[in-house]
């Protein structure tokens, strides 16, 4: 059985080889990720000119157009007022903050009331400086 030492040594070698590993897969699919994009944004300019919503080929597939959003707060003092003034509470998310939560179970060792927390010891490896 390898040492402490050796096992470390180990683990740290073939965490790099999956950094290497890793690096080189997505190189070889960036050229891949970039046709697609540009057969991609084709067949968007095709159905934008033809007026459709989705293209369907016998045997092949469909492709179809979706509208996907993302929404992130830039100025909280400005969507908090906002919120309160016009009362849309239904704009926000029911969600606690986690590093607040595990302060809380620091100090008291048990999580708030109604709260879920669970603290997951995990071993993690840094390369040497």
């Amino acid at each position: 059985m390898a040492t402490i030492s050796e096992t470390l040594e180990i683990a740290m070698k073939l965490r790099a080889q999956i950094e290497v590993d890793e690096a080189q897969f997505e190189a070889q699919l960036a050229p891949k990720k970039a046709m697609l994009k540009k057969l991609t944004a084709h067949i968007h300019e095709y159905l934008n000119e033809q007026g459709l919503q989705n293209l369907k080929v016998a045997g092949v597939g469909t492709a179809f157009k979706k509208v996907t959003t993302s929404c992130t707060v830039a100025d909280w003092d400005v969507v908090w007022a906002d919120i309160t003034t016009r009362e849309a509470w239904d704009m926000l998310n029911h969600a606690v903050n986690k590093t607040a939560v595990a302060a809380y179970v620091e100090e008291h060792g048990a999580p708030p009331p109604g709260v879920n927390y669970t603290a997951t010891e995990v071993v993690q490896f840094r390369k040497e400086t």
